[in-house]
């Protein structure tokens, strides 16, 4: 009975460090994602001198990106 109890607790740490950490890594994901857009994507995109085609290269699906992970 306890060696299964730990076998039990094991793998439920494991889960848990696991889920954790794809938790963290998401939210850090979003947070660099909107950093991108207020640092760099909305200042080019309101400079006269930089064309559209150019911000659709250099961020393409930035704002589908951060919808979709924003969830």
């Amino acid at each position: 009975m306890i060696k299964w109890f730990n076998m039990s607790c094991c793998k439920f740490s494991i889960l848990l460090l696991f889920f954790t950490e794809l938790f963290y890594t998401e939210r850090t994901h979003c947070r660099n994602l909107k950093i991108l857009q207020n640092l760099f994507y909305k200042p080019m995109s309101q400079d006269p001198n930089i064309s559209n085609e150019l911000i659709k290269l250099l961020f393409p699906n930035l704002e589908e990106m951060i919808a979709l992970h924003g969830k």
